[in-house]
This record gives structure tokens, sequence and C-alpha cells, in this order.
């Protein structure tokens, strides 16, 4: 028996729109938090930007310095939205994210000569093809670029009449609603080296400028890692506070005494009964290197006597 006629017979089959109603309640909205200074549409004091700036880079802090990567890592950062298609379903406007990277490619090249990009017409637009690969550091990479031939189907009218409002204002709330519609589609869910194409649509008219917005895409700043206090300046912010230091770490349960005992002679303690040679790496017995929870220095046939001569190095 098919599922829709279980529908009409049973009154204990799952309804799956009342299914997706509930997960879309539920959904929760995202980690980062919109910055009101970066966000033109708020255009407000940011506790955080001030912070980073005047206390990191005001500083002048060399590159490699601790101040800076933390600052690297709490300061906003952009998301481009887009209105698209699918070419396998081009009866379906996508809201498509992208990162400011593959956003500012965007941007250059219809500055440039990426012409019919946004032309909803057959044989005129284009589509632009996405690649996900590996850049330098080993971080994620987007490489866009326009399909050379002209598309040879147009973008349906009832596709342009569904555009998604890309309003600053709208996004902002659809994002801390959690309110992101079905046809959401990150860029950064694409597998490594996977190629995926999509057509940019031309500007929405559903949002407060209707008809005279001339904008195919809208900017959100957003930052990671901190909390709302901390962005209105309710909540302190310090850089130096990078988390647990190494001996708050080994002062937790460990799988040996606390402490080596005074009367016990050193070679005692590096002589304990190990499977191998005994120990010749230049970490072992060094605080600075032996962490109790690290997988590396608990897969060594040293890890207890490595753990006792630290404790008492330090």
């Amino acid at each position: 028996m098919s599922k829709d006629m279980n529908k009409e017979t049973s009154p204990w089959e799952v309804d799956e729109d009342t299914l997706k109603s509930i997960e879309k309640e539920n959904r929760g909205a995202s980690s980062g938090l919109i910055c009101p200074k970066r966000c033109a549409s708020i255009s407000k004091p940011c506790a955080a930007c001030t912070y980073i700036q005047t206390a990191v880079y005001a500083k002048q802090y060399p590159q490699q310095h601790p101040a800076r990567k933390w600052a690297s890592e709490k300061k906003a950062k952009a998301s481009v939205y887009f209105n698209a298609i699918d070419p396998a379903n081009p009866e379906v406007a996508l809201l498509l994210r992208v990162g400011v990277d593959a956003g500012s490619s965007i941007i250059n090249g219809l500055k440039e000569d990426w012409t019919g990009v946004l032309n909803p017409l057959k044989g005129q637009g284009r589509e632009l093809k996405f690649k996900k690969y590996k850049g330098e550091g080993n971080f994620n990479k987007y490489r866009v670029e326009p399909v050379l031939e002209a598309a040879d189907y147009a973008i349906p009218k009832a596709t342009l009449a569904s555009l998604h409002n890309l309003d600053q204002e709208n996004l902002i709330r659809m994002i801390e609603e959690g309110d992101m519609p079905d046809s959401f589609f990150d860029i950064s869910s694409m597998k490594m080296d996977e190629v995926k194409r999509f057509r940019l649509c031309p500007p929405w008219t559903s949002g407060s400028m209707g008809r005279e917005n001339k904008r195919p895409l809208t900017f959100i700043w957003r930052h990671w890692g901190l909390s709302k206090g901390q962005i209105e300046g309710t909540e302190a912010l310090d850089w130096k506070d990078l988390g647990p230091k190494k001996e708050e770490k080994v002062a937790t349960d460990v799988p040996w005494e606390d402490t080596v005992k005074s009367d016990t002679p050193m070679t005692t303690v590096l002589e304990e009964k190990v499977e191998g040679e005994k120990p010749t790496k230049q970490c072992f017995g060094r605080s600075e290197f032996f962490e109790v929870d690290d997988a590396t220095c608990i897969a060594c046939s040293y890890f207890k006597p490595c753990g006792k001569a630290a404790m008492s190095e330090s």
C-alpha cells in the first residue's frame, strides 16, 4: 500500500508537513552574532570592534603574536547573499550564501567583463561555476568563474517573482530567528574538489526599494566566538584570556601520583618499566611539551614516567 493511501486510511500515519513545521520552529539561530557597526542597516557602535582596534591592532603587535591571532578569530567576518537558481531546478529561487572572498570575486567580475551573469533570458544569461579546493595554509577556498557559453534556458518568470527579500534588515531577522528557507544553500557545504553551477538572479523587488532596487546581493557581518554582552559592551573583553594554562590541565585527575616523592631518585622515575628503549626524545619530561589529555602523549609508551618527570620540573 502506498504512503498516500496510508494517509487516507490510517490516523496514525506521520504527517510530513507537521514534522517540517516542528523542525522550522526549533531550528536554532546561527552561532555568529550580528555586528552592529559593520552592518550598514544598523550602524551602531560595536564594543568588540572598538576593543579589537584599540587593544590589538593599534598596538602593532607582530604578525605571529597571540593577540593578533585572537583578533583574527574574533573580528567581524562577512558573508554575501544572492538569489540564485540551480540549473537542474530553475523553478526554485535559492538563497545562496558565499564567503567574502567568493563574493568579492563575483563583484569584481560584475564590474569588469562578466556580461550576462545577471541576465535571466535564454541565450543571453550565463551560469557561474564554483569549485571548492584547499588553498594556502590548508584553508578551504572557492574559485568562481563564469561559464563561457550562454545559458540555453530562461529563468522562469514565476521564479523571478518569488525572489527572496535580501534587504539587510530582513536577512538579519531571518538569521537571528533561525528562519532560513528550505531553499537556503551555503556554499561551504560543498564537498572538497566539488564543482557546482548556479545562475544568479537579477535584483529582488520584494524589499523596501521595490522595483527601484538595483542591488543583486547583500553583505552580512557577524562576530564568532563572542557573547552578545561583549558586543554590546556589558561584558569585558581581554585577548589574554586564551583558555586554561597547561598547569591547570595537569592539575586534573591523572593516572599517577600527583607529585614525585622527594626521596625518590629521578633515575628511578626515568627507569620505570616500559616497553622499548629508554626515552631519547627531546620532549621527554619537559612540562612545556607534556599534556595529560593530548592524544600523542597518551599513545606514547613513556606516558606515565614522562608525566611524572614533567610534574617534578614544574
